[in-house]
Formats: C-alpha cells, sequence, structure tokens
C-alpha cells in the first residue's frame, strides 16, 4: 500500500494531504502561542491515535474525547492527558474509569453534583483523587449548569466532598458555528466568554482553583482565540480546513480528499460516482468536485444529486473526457465525512500514499 499512487486506491477512499495539513498545523499551532492558548485536541474531529500523534510536533497537547471507550483506546496509543468531556455515569463505566486513572492523567466533566458525588465515591474506594471540569451551558442547551447561582452551588456543593477537585471550567460554542452575520456571532461568542469569566472570578472569591478554562466549538481559531478567557482550545477537524468556510485571517486550506471511482456515463453532460449518502452527508455542504486523481482539473463539474451508495456529477464541457474507472477527487468539509464508512485515512505526500491510520476512535 505504501507507495502507490493515489488512483489506484479502492473506493471510496478517504485521503489527507499531508503538505497542507502540515501547513494548517502549523498555522493554528502559531495562533494559538501567539494568543497563549493551550491547543488540545478535540479528538471526536480526528478519530485517529495516529493522526493525533502527527499533530503533536505542531503544538497540540492532550486531547479531549466524548466517550470513556476513546480515552480507553487513545490512553492504549500512548497519550497520557485526556479529559473526557461527557459525564461518567453508571457503576460499569466508574469502575473503568477509575482503572484509567490508575495509568494516565483523566480528568472527568460534570454538569450536576450527582455525577462528582459518583467519582467521589469510586475514588473514595480506590483511593484516588479526580479533577474535574464544570461544564457551564453557554447557549447550546444540550449539556452544562446553567450560569450564575445554580453554577456557584454545583461549584460549592463539589467542594465539600473529599476525593474530587475542581480545577477549571468548560464550555461548547458549537451552536454558533454557522451565526451569521459575523459581528453577531463575535458578539455572541465574546459574550459567551465573558460568562465563563465571571464564573471564574466567582470561584477565586470562594477560594476556588480555576487553573483551566476549556472551550470547544468550531471555529475558535478566530474570535475564541482572541478571547482572555479561555486557556485552552480544543481543536479538532478545523485543522483540515473547509472549501465551504475558510479559516478566519489564517487561510487554512483543505487538506481532506474523498476518491470515488466512475460508474457510469450514460449522458454527456452526466456521471456517477461510487460515493454517496454513505460517505459524506447529502443535504448541505456537499464535497467540491476538484479533478481527475493524477489527471486534470474540473472546474466545471459538480454533484447534483445524491442517493446512499452514489452521487451523480453535472458536467460541463471542460469535464466532457470522464470516462467510466477514472477516479475522481472530491473535497469534503471535515464535519460531512460520515467517518463510520471508512476504516482508514490515507496519508498522501505527492500524490503517493505515505501511511495508512486506522480510524481508530471511530464509532466507540
Amino acid at each position: 500500500m505504501i507507495g502507490r499512487h493515489s488512483s489506484t486506491l479502492e473506493t471510496p477512499a478517504l485521503c489527507v494531504d499531508l503538505d497542507i495539513l502540515e501547513q494548517n498545523a502549523a498555522r493554528i499551532g502559531e495562533r494559538l502561542k501567539a494568543c497563549e492558548k493551550r491547543w488540545r485536541c478535540d479528538a471526536g474531529g480526528l478519530l485517529s491515535a495516529s493522526l493525533i500523534r502527527y499533530l503533536a510536533p505542531f503544538g497540540l497537547s492532550g486531547a479531549a474525547l466524548p466517550s470513556l471507550s476513546k480515552a480507553e483506546r487513545l490512553a492504549e496509543a500512548g497519550e497520557t492527558d485526556l479529559v473526557v468531556t461527557r459525564p461518567i455515569v453508571g457503576p460499569d463505566k466508574l469502575e473503568r474509569y477509575a482503572r484509567l486513572a490508575r495509568r494516565v492523567r483523566l480528568v472527568a466533566t460534570v454538569d450536576h453534583y450527582v455525577h462528582a458525588e459518583q467519582i467521589d465515591s469510586i475514588c473514595h474506594r480506590e483511593g484516588l483523587r479526580a479533577e474535574l471540569l464544570v461544564e457551564v451551558n453557554l447557549g447550546r442547551h444540550h449539556l452544562g449548569v446553567r450560569p450564575g447561582p445554580d453554577t456557584q452551588h454545583l461549584l460549592r456543593g463539589i467542594r465539600r466532598l473529599s476525593n474530587v477537585e475542581v480545577i477549571g471550567l468548560t464550555g461548547d460554542v458549537g451552536h454558533l458555528d454557522t451565526m451569521t452575520p459575523a459581528a453577531e456571532r463575535e458578539r455572541l461568542v465574546w459574550s459567551a466568554m465573558g460568562i465563563l469569566g465571571e464564573t471564574r472570578e466567582r470561584m477565586a472569591q470562594d477560594g476556588m482553583r480555576c487553573d483551566v478554562v476549556s472551550v470547544a466549538g468550531a471555529d475558535l481559531i478566530g474570535e475564541a482565540a482572541r478571547c482572555p478567557e479561555p486557556t485552552e482550545l480544543r481543536i479538532g477537524g478545523d485543522v483540515f480546513g473547509d472549501p465551504h468556510r475558510p479559516a478566519e485571517d489564517l487561510s487554512l486550506r483543505p487538506a481532506l480528499c474523498l476518491i470515488g471511482t466512475v460508474l457510469h456515463r450514460g449522458k454527456l453532460e452526466r456521471a456517477v460516482l461510487d460515493c454517496g449518502a454513505a460517505v459524506f452527508s447529502s443535504f448541505e455542504r456537499r464535497p467540491i468536485v476538484r479533478r481527475i486523481a493524477g489527471g486534470h482539473e474540473l472546474p466545471d463539474a459538480a454533484i447534483d444529486a445524491v442517493d446512499d451508495e452514489t452521487c451523480r456529477l453535472a458536467l460541463g464541457p471542460e469535464s466532457y473526457d470522464l470516462r467510466i474507472g477514472d477516479k475522481v477527487e472530491l473535497v469534503p468539509s471535515a464535519d460531512s465525512v460520515r467517518h463510520s464508512a471508512h476504516r482508514v485515512l490515507y496519508a498522501i505526500r505527492s500524490g503517493a500514499v505515505v501511511d495508512v491510520w486506522p480510524l481508530d476512535l471511530r464509532s466507540l
């Protein structure tokens, strides 16, 4: 497999251009360093332990994962600084949490006293002391305690527990990813960061520790990086760039590529590929048609219909020479790729496969 040209891969194939990925990662790392923020990997957007390790030299440090299962898998791969971003609930998961916490630094996220109480209980039994982040609801209304008195009451309640300690706050502004216009998005992001800042000040007044203010959500390298409140930003899929939404100020280029094979050429103006809704989201921000793999650009080709297993391309005169069996490169957004359809990510440089990374953090 190593050394093969991308045009010879079995399709559909998910690939990443290493030259572009490295440029993007370097720009993100430099931006966060200049803003004095830590880059913690949002592993939910990367899904590969090999890829996370590959990005470490560019400033990525530690990982945030949505499930204990993914934390266990990443710990097996050698990562030792982990945050589980969803509450850990249930006896079996708490037992697993305790076992993993003996091996690595494992920070748990809570938004209710019951979460902290259960972790305190297992830590008391196992002779451990847990570090916690309290998630504050910043408007997404999915997880998180309401800001203000509810957050204060929770923090004061946790302080009475003997085997856990709150080390900071976390919040998610993912609901603002597509907010328009830009000025309104900026106002709302700064307002959300202000909520975290006010909460941190109240913690200080109560004599509580708040070393970490961790923020999740897309496009954090824009507004959130400039806000003084966060100490770390959880960035994952943004490192791939987005053909539909250039990252503010950084000129991040799209690094991901889906390769499909032409199955059908029933009309001069149409072609059908073996990539459909099973491998990418078909509802909005469909992949952009780029070129024949190893061949010329297809500037007048676009996806105009999608079913589960295939997509149909509308072709202009510059794309009429597509033939059955040709491989076509599509450029997707990271959040539109259905990772469950892919077992591996092919690392490509100058058109050739240089590594194959298992997507070992998917569907856990």
